[in-house]
């Protein structure tokens, strides 16, 4: 099979939006890429002046994304700036989250931003002391969570930005997902942790014999993360205890994807696995 291949000039270091084929990404050569992912050519391409660690998002025909302490709207036809927002006095490393015309995203100058979709106005945003980068947050309802490297995670209601609850761990904490009423996540301190959302309380938490710092993915019944152990760990998702691991050959830093019956993951061995969901 034919494979096409678009070459930047930098890592490319977040992952793609693919919209009506074809893909929208940033690289750490300062340029945001959109490519026809049948042909691998270039539609068009916008500058920035920083490097770009932030995956995309596509919405209403606006793709969002960030540049050292800007975040920026284009238009996802013709690549022109609709807005960009530029309060943010750190890099914004993670990925904004929309929910119901609201954009959520944190930046390593210790803030959790809200700001219009439509706009680019701040609508309001939440501030913790010291100098902590933030993960991508998490929505569900009408609170935000994301993990911070001050080692707790916290959840924030989403319309007035008053933080709800927050819960400490023993490191810095991963990007948070949420099922059923459940936040689950991981932590630095090797733990990986099932909260409830609505009151930060602890549900249940197994051990690893390494830093986790990639997101879970989820599926009914059970939930899949890599440690730096170099484990991949499959949980009962209601009671948290081990269902199976698989040991690969370096660390796992990257959050695993489940599609039907297989799960996905990459190592730093080099490798991408891909695992029956059910047994390993």
């Amino acid at each position: 099979a034919k494979i096409n291949i678009f070459k930047t000039k930098g890592p490319v270091v977040c992952s793609p939006a693919i919209v009506n084929d074809v893909a929208y990404f940033g690289s750490v050569d300062k340029t945001f890429y959109s490519i026809d992912i049948n042909t691998a050519k270039e539609k068009w391409k916008f500058t920035t002046g920083n490097a770009i660690f932030s995956s995309p998002l596509f919405y209403q025909g606006t793709i969002y994304f960030a540049s050292g302490n800007i975040l920026y709207a284009l238009d996802s036809k013709t690549g022109s700036n609709k807005w960009s927002f530029r309060e943010s006095r750190g890099t914004i490393y993670s990925s904004p989250v929309l929910a119901k015309d609201v954009l959520y995203f944190g930046s390593s100058d210790n803030t959790l931003y809200a700001i219009s979709a439509i706009t680019g106005k701040l609508l309001w945003k939440y501030a913790m002391k010291g100098n902590k980068t933030l993960s991508t947050p998490a929505y569900s309802d009408e609170l935000i969570y994301f993990g911070s490297e001050d080692k707790n995670l916290y959840a924030i209601d989403r319309l007035t930005g008053k933080e709800k609850w927050k819960f400490s761990t023993g490191g810095p904490v991963s990007t948070p997902a949420i099922s059923n009423g459940i936040v689950y996540f991981g932590s630095d301190d090797g733990n990986f942790y099932a909260v409830n959302a609505r009151t930060g309380i602890e549900r249940w938490k197994f051990k690893s014999d390494g830093p986790i710092i990639g997101s879970p993915a989820l599926s009914s019944s059970l939930i899949y993360f890599g440690s730096w152990d170099g484990n991949l760990y499959s949980l009962n998702i209601k009671s948290g205890d081990l269902v199976w691991k698989y040991k690969s050959g370096g660390p796992i830093t990257g959050s695993p994807i489940v599609a039907g019956d297989t799960v996905y993951f990459g190592s730093w061995d080099r490798s991408v696995y891909a695992l029956n969901a059910q047994s390993g």
